[in-house]
């Protein structure tokens, strides 16, 4: 079986995963200690991974309570705390995917990079969301190509100018054009859609999955 201890804002990225039999939310405060704590001694996990890539107090208290035979994480975080240490890789040079998929190493496992998939499945609501859009907005006889302006922390913006010709190019072609962005590049989308292009814009992340899930294409600065 698989768990997943996580905090209360990324637990919907796994209520509805195939693979995941538990989840456990990290508590705030005392309840971490009462709570959290007490739920991971109860499950008597065989082995723990620690994603975590920097110093992170709640991980290091589990690391340090639990009675796992097996611990893996990354070296210069916890290592003292860890039967498994794997090198920590370069964040400017090497993606997350691949960062977090090296903690295998410690297994010795091997894997074909052409057999895995980020999976994701959105709920039922959101699918219906996603499908009453589509119809109101007639996508599904054409190809749709999602162009995403937003990005983690404002990095990677390419410039109005750049996007702009982008648009123009995709013009070009007889298919739906939707620009994504989030609330507040809202008026940046407005300047890019010109009244003429779809905008779409949800704070709910598993809409936001759906949608990502039913276009064809999608150009975005950063796949983070």
């Amino acid at each position: 079986s698989i768990s997943v201890l996580t905090n209360e804002n990324s637990a919907c990225i796994y209520s509805n995963n195939e693979f995941t039999d538990e989840i456990i939310i990290a508590q705030r405060g005392k309840e971490f200690l009462s709570s959290t704590i007490r739920s991971v001694l109860r499950n008597k996990f065989d082995l723990v991974f620690n994603i975590h890539e920097e110093l992170n107090i709640k991980s290091s208290l589990i690391l340090g309570v639990s009675k796992s035979k097996f611990k893996i994480g990354f070296n210069d975080v916890n290592a003292e705390l860890l039967t498994h240490i794997v090198p920590k890789k370069n964040k400017n040079k090497i993606h997350i995917v691949d960062r977090y998929l090296s903690l295998l190493d410690a297994l010795d496992m091997n894997y074909s990079k052409a057999q895995l998939n980020i999976r994701y499945n959105p709920t039922q609501k959101s699918k219906k969301i996603i499908e009453d859009y589509t119809i109101k907005h007639d996508l599904k006889h054409k190809l749709t190509v999602m162009i995403n302006i937003s990005n983690y922390q404002g990095f990677g913006f390419w410039g109005i100018k750049n996007y702009q010709n982008l648009i123009k190019y995709f013009s070009n072609y007889d298919l739906n054009i939707i620009i994504s962005a989030s609330i507040e590049d809202v008026e940046v989308a407005e300047r890019l859609a010109k009244n003429k292009h779809l905008i779409f814009y949800n704070t709910d992340i598993d809409v936001y999955a759906e949608i990502i899930k039913n276009v064809n294409f999608i150009f975005t600065p950063d796949s983070f």
